[in-house]
């Protein structure tokens, strides 16, 4: 079948037959007023020159569209493009089976194992279903152990609880201070007489003073 140059304010769109043509013109992904070269290098309106295709040759293309989208040849095989990925070669009646299953949409392409690196839409060989022309957008993935989605939350460092000063504690160890510093200075007083007074003496005093001092130590600590 001849296929004709198409080009777009002077950008080429590609090489397209007539079947091609009017089926991108009723998608509307070709506009009436690209121009066509008609192959002797001139260029026409895409309009003029579809109105100027014969009708019989326009319902045998339009019959031959038909028969490839409802009832296709069986037994060939095509790579499925979807999702970014070539799937295949599959058999036609497999791609069939799972666009009726709803297992791809219409944004899947076909290629040809015959024509290799010419992709045509899904729904030029094979019937649809209700539910293929709906395309699901994937779920956000949502990531448990991320950095940037987890906090660790560190519990603030605990305050030592104020320890409570025993008064008790405070005056027999004070009374022994008193004792131990008054033992020397009878000793330095009066050698070992002086230091057998002060040890005598102070069984009677350092209990009396240490229970003052220690009073006094405790209502600072408390």
């Amino acid at each position: 079948m001849k296929t004709y140059q198409v080009r777009r304010s002077s950008a080429s769109l590609g090489l397209f037959n007539e079947r091609e043509l009017r089926a991108l013109v009723q998608k509307g992904k070709l506009l009436l007023t690209d121009e066509v070269d008609d192959g002797a290098g001139k260029w026409t309106d895409l309009g003029a020159f579809m109105s100027a295709i014969p009708a019989t040759a326009a319902s045998a293309t339009q019959s031959a569209e038909q028969l490839a989208s409802v009832a296709p040849v069986s037994g060939r095989h095509f790579y499925l493009h979807t999702g970014g990925n070539r799937i295949g070669p599959l058999e036609h009646s497999k791609i069939s089976g799972m666009a009726q299953a709803g297992l791809v949409d219409a944004k899947a392409m076909l290629e040809d194992v015959s024509l290799p690196g010419q992709l045509d839409p899904i729904g030029n060989h094979v019937q649809l279903s209700p539910h293929a022309a709906k395309v699901v957008a994937p779920a956000p993935v949502v990531t448990l152990n991320s950095s940037a989605s987890v906090t660790k939350s560190t519990p603030p460092p605990a305050t030592p609880a104020k320890s409570k000063v025993s008064y008790l504690n405070l005056w027999w160890k004070t009374s022994l201070w008193i004792y131990g510093i008054g033992a020397v200075f009878g000793y330095l007083a009066g050698n070992l007489s002086g230091f057998i007074a002060a040890l005598l003496l102070g069984l009677l005093l350092a209990p009396i003073k240490g229970a003052f001092w220690a009073w006094i130590i405790w209502l600072f600590k408390r």
